[in-house]
């Protein structure tokens, strides 16, 4: 998957899929969009790089968003599970 603008979207086709953001520091925080419906239990990663500055990536279904705290220097790594309305952090 590939940022534009700090945005992108995503139809996930498993109920467990790996999001990796680039192997570049996010430059601002990202937006990824998820545009179909998931079944409960679904399982969403996220890999993202951060720089000296740290940046945000939001989850969003288009309705309900989450938020992924980014920590400044790191690679960023991080689990979600869907409760049919929400992405919740694990």
């Amino acid at each position: 998957m590939t940022l534009s603008s700090n945005a992108a979207s995503a139809t996930l086709s498993h109920t467990e899929t790996l999001i990796d953001l680039g192997s570049t520091d996010l430059a601002a925080a990202a937006t990824v969009t998820v545009t179909n419906e998931c079944p409960v239990g679904s399982k969403l990663f996220v890999k993202f790089k951060c720089g000296a500055t740290k940046y945000d990536v939001t989850i969003s279904d288009g309705t309900n968003t989450t938020s992924i705290t980014g920590v400044a220097s790191k690679t960023n790594f991080d689990a979600l599970v869907f409760d049919g309305t929400n992405w919740l952090l694990v």
